[in-house]
């Protein structure tokens, strides 16, 4: 993965986890993946803890998620540029939560539908909601290759 993608996937997989203290990931990727989100926090730790302005990066990130987002991407991704072994931990780490699917569909008419339909899903989260009336030869998501 480029160190954008990786810093992508980082904080989108981090994002639920600071904001709510883990209850919304914990619904999406259960108590095995928290822990492996819990593991990804702790390695960005530790390996800021010789950087100040990275670790004040992480810190208001997981005090302000929605705002600091953009700012810690940048660190993550200018980290991974710079450290080989730092890119390859973290995409690691991704790579073990594997992708997160959440799809919903609510419907009482819908006909011919397809809600979400893509060819690879490697690491990230999709959520998906499909609502109508009644079904009739509807897809909520397609996945090709995970």
């Amino acid at each position: 993965m480029d160190p954008a993608t990786i810093a992508a996937s980082v904080v989108t997989l981090l994002a639920p986890y600071v904001k709510d203290a883990g209850q919304e990931l914990v619904k999406a990727v259960g108590d095995v993946g928290i822990g492996k989100v819990k593991e990804l926090l702790t390695t960005l730790r530790r390996r800021f803890a010789d950087d100040p302005a990275a670790a004040q990066d992480l810190s208001r990130f997981e005090k302000d998620p929605a705002t600091r987002a953009d700012d810690l991407k940048e660190t993550i991704a200018a980290k991974a540029q710079a450290d080989p072994a730092f890119a390859d931990e973290i995409t690691q780490r991704v790579k073990d939560l594997g992708p997160v699917i959440v799809a919903v569909q609510d419907f009482t008419t819908l006909r011919n539908a397809t809600n979400v339909s893509i060819g690879s899903m490697g690491a990230g989260k999709l959520t998906a909601t499909q609502t109508g009336e009644t079904g009739d030869t509807v897809t909520n998501v397609r996945i090709d290759k995970i």
